[in-house]
C-alpha cells in the first residue's frame, strides 16, 4: 500500500510477502509497512540507497528517506488476530528496514487462534462444547460434552463416546453379527437375534420381539401352544374344548375322543347313524345317498331340502300341505283333514267326501240336519212339532219356544227347580243368604233366619232382640238401660246404679242415693231431692 494524496493505494507490482529487503527477488525491496515485495522506484537491481526500503507517508522506507535519530514508525501488516504491528528505527538518518516486535499471519496450527490473521479462527478450532477438545483436536461431536478423545466409551448409548471407532458402542459377543445396541437381547447366546425365527416353548425369546412370544395363542381360544393347543390356528381346537362331531376336527385335543359319536351302520348301507347322517340307520333304502320318494311319508335321502312332499304350501298355516297334507282348501285354517265335518255350513271341513256337509234325513220326518231338525234321530222333534212343556225336549227345534219359561230370568225355569220364578235371588244353586228366602230352594233356612218381631231385622242380619221391634240394628238408643241399637253397648247415662226407677239420662241428679231423683220430697238436708235444680232457702 502507499498514500495517495492522503488515499490508500495499492503498490504497484506488489510482489510476495516479505519482512526484509532479503526476502524479496532483484529489482525489488521490501515494503515494511505493507509487508510485501515491491518494485525499485528507479528500476534497478537495487534500492537507490542501497539499503532497504520503506515507506512513511507514501515515501520508500529505505536509504533515501531522512529520518531523525531515535525516531520509529510502525510496521507490520496488521493487528488482527495474532498478528501485532512492529516498529522501524532510525538508525544513521535512515530507515534501518527492520520491523522489530511484528508479527506476521502464519498458516493455522489448531491452537484456537487466529494465526492466519484474516479475522476469523476456523470452526473447527473452536471447542463448542467446552470439553477441552476441539475438532481439530480430534472432537469427533464438538456438540456433545461426553465426546471426545479420552472419553470413556458407553456402550448402546449411540455415541462414539472416545472418538475411537475401535471401540464399538455396541460388542458383539456371541459372534450372530448382532450386539446387544442392535436388539440382540442375549448377546451370549448365537441361536438369539432380531433375525432368528421364533422357536415356542423354549423359553428363549429367539427374534427379540416380544410380540412374538415364545407361548403364543395364535387364535386366541385361551390355551397356548406350549399349554397343549393342537392347532394354534384353530380357535375352536384346543384341551378342554368341548368336542363337536362330524366337523373332521379334534375339538379338545385328545384323540381317544372320537368325532363321529355313532359310527353304528346297523342296516349296511354304508352310512353311519352320526357323521354318516343315516337318518334310519334300521332301513337300507333310507339314507343320504337315496332318492326321496314323495309322499311316502318318508324322508328317503335324509335331506329337508329334498321334501317328501311334493307342494309343501301351507298358506293357512294349519299344519296340512296342498300336496301330501292333502289340504283342500289352504286358504282357511280350520279347513283340512283334521278337523270335524260340521254340518250344514257349506264347507267341507274335514276334507272327506264321505263324510257329507248335509247328511240325509235319519228320522224320516222330512226334516234334514241342514233343515233344522235338532234331533235327526227323532221324529217327534223337527222343526214342525209343538213344544211340550217340561218334557226336557225342544220339541220344535226353536230356542224362542222355551222348555219351561224363566220368568225372573235367573237362568232356572219352574221346570229347572226354580221355587220361585218371580224372585231372581230364588233358584237352584244360589247362595244361602240371611233374607227370609229359600234363596237354594232346598226347604231350609240359615238359623236365625225369622224375624219374630217383624222389625225387618233377623237374628242372623244382627237383631239382639227378635222379641222387642224397638231394638234392631238401626234402631235409636233410648233412656231405658237396654242396648237398643244392638252394637254391643248401653250408654253409661242409662245405668240406675241406686235402683230408685231413675237414669242421669232422665233427671237423676244423683245416682248412688235412691232418695234424691226427680219428684222427690224435699228433706230438710240441704239436698236437692227432687233435682229440680233448686235446694229451698229454709
Amino acid at each position: 500500500m502507499f498514500c495517495n494524496d492522503g488515499i490508500c493505494e495499492e503498490q504497484p507490482d506488489a510482489g510476495p510477502e516479505c519482512k526484509s529487503d532479503t526476502d524479496c527477488p532483484a529489482g525489488k525491496h521490501c515494503d515494511i509497512l505493507a509487508g510485501k515485495c515491491v518494485a525499485n522506484p528507479d528500476g534497478g537491481e537495487e534500492p537507490a540507497d542501497g539499503g532497504d526500503a520503506g515507506t512513511d507517508g507514501g515515501q520508500d522506507a529505505g536509504g533515501d528517506t531522512e529520518c531523525a535519530v531515535e525516531q520509529v514508525r510502525d510496521c507490520g501488516l496488521t493487528k488482527v488476530g495474532e498478528c501485532e504491528i512492529g516498529v522501524e528505527r532510525c538508525v544513521d538518518g535512515r530507515w534501518s528496514g527492520v520491523c522489530e516486535g511484528a508479527v506476521y499471519p502464519e498458516d493455522e496450527k489448531c491452537d484456537g487462534k487466529d494465526n492466519d490473521c484474516d479475522g476469523e479462527t476456523p470452526a473447527d478450532e473452536l471447542d463448542q462444547d467446552g470439553d477441552g477438545v476441539s475438532p481439530c483436536q480430534g472432537d469427533c461431536d464438538d456438540s456433545d460434552l461426553e465426546v471426545h478423545p479420552g472419553a470413556s466409551e458407553i456402550t448402546c448409548n449411540g455415541k462414539d463416546d472416545d472418538c475411537e471407532r475401535s471401540t464399538p458402542d455396541g460388542p458383539d459377543l456371541d459372534g450372530d453379527g448382532y450386539s446387544s445396541c442392535g436388539g440382540d437381547c442375549d448377546d451370549n447366546n448365537p441361536e438369539v437375534h432380531p433375525n432368528a425365527i421364533e422357536v415356542s416353548c423354549n423359553q428363549l425369546d429367539d427374534d427379540c420381539d416380544p410380540r412374538t412370544t415364545d407361548n403364543p395363542d395364535q387364535d386366541g381360544d385361551g390355551v397356548t401352544l406350549c399349554a397343549g393347543d393342537c392347532d394354534d390356528n384353530d380357535p375352536e381346537r384346543f384341551p378342554g374344548n368341548t368336542e363337536f362331531s362330524c366337523d373332521g376336527k379334534d375339538n379338545d385335543c385328545l384323540t381317544d375322543t372320537r368325532d363321529d359319536p355313532d359310527p353304528t351302520d346297523a342296516d349296511g348301507d354304508g352310512y353311519t347313524r352320526g357323521c354318516g347322517g343315516d337318518c334310519d340307520d334300521l332301513n337300507r333304502d333310507v339314507n343320504p345317498g337315496a332318492s326321496e320318494i314323495q309322499c311316502n311319508g318318508i324322508d328317503d335321502d335324509c335331506r329337508s331340502a329334498t321334501p317328501d312332499d311334493p307342494d309343501g304350501r301351507d298358506q293357512d298355516n294349519d299344519g296340512f300341505t296342498v300336496g301330501c297334507g292333502r289340504d283342500c282348501n289352504d286358504q282357511n285354517p280350520a279347513i283340512n283333514p283334521s278337523r270335524q265335518e260340521i254340518t250344514c255350513n257349506g264347507w267341507n271341513d274335514d276334507c272327506n267326501d264321505q263324510t257329507p256337509d248335509d247328511p240325509p234325513d235319519g228320522d224320516g220326518d222330512s226334516y234334514t240336519i241342514c233343515g233344522g231338525d235338532c234331533d235327526d234321530a227323532n221324529s217327534a222333534v223337527n222343526p214342525g212339532a209343538t213344544e211340550v212343556p217340561c218334557n226336557g225336549r225342544d220339541d220344535d227345534c226353536n230356542t224362542n219356544t222355551p222348555e219351561g219359561p224363566d220368568l225372573d230370568h235367573d237362568g232356572a225355569s219352574s221346570c229347572g227347580g226354580d221355587c220361585n220364578d218371580n224372585d231372581p235371588e230364588v233358584f237352584p244353586g244360589h247362595p244361602e243368604v240371611c233374607d227370609g228366602k229359600d234363596n237354594n230352594c232346598d226347604n231350609q233356612y240359615l238359623p236365625g233366619e225369622v224375624d219374630g218381631d217383624n222389625d225387618g231385622y233377623m237374628v242372623c242380619n244382627g237383631d239382639c232382640d227378635d222379641t222387642d221391634p224397638n231394638i234392631h240394628p238401626t234402631a235409636s238408643e233410648r233412656c231405658n238401660g237396654l242396648d237398643d241399637n244392638c252394637d254391643n253397648n248401653v250408654p253409661a247415662n242409662e245405668a240406675d246404679n241406686d235402683n230408685d226407677g231413675y237414669r242421669l239420662c232422665n233427671g237423676d241428679c244423683r245416682d248412688n242415693d235412691p232418695q234424691i231423683f226427680p219428684g222427690a220430697a224435699e228433706r230438710c238436708n240441704g239436698l236437692d231431692d227432687d233435682c229440680d235444680l233448686v235446694v229451698p232457702a229454709n
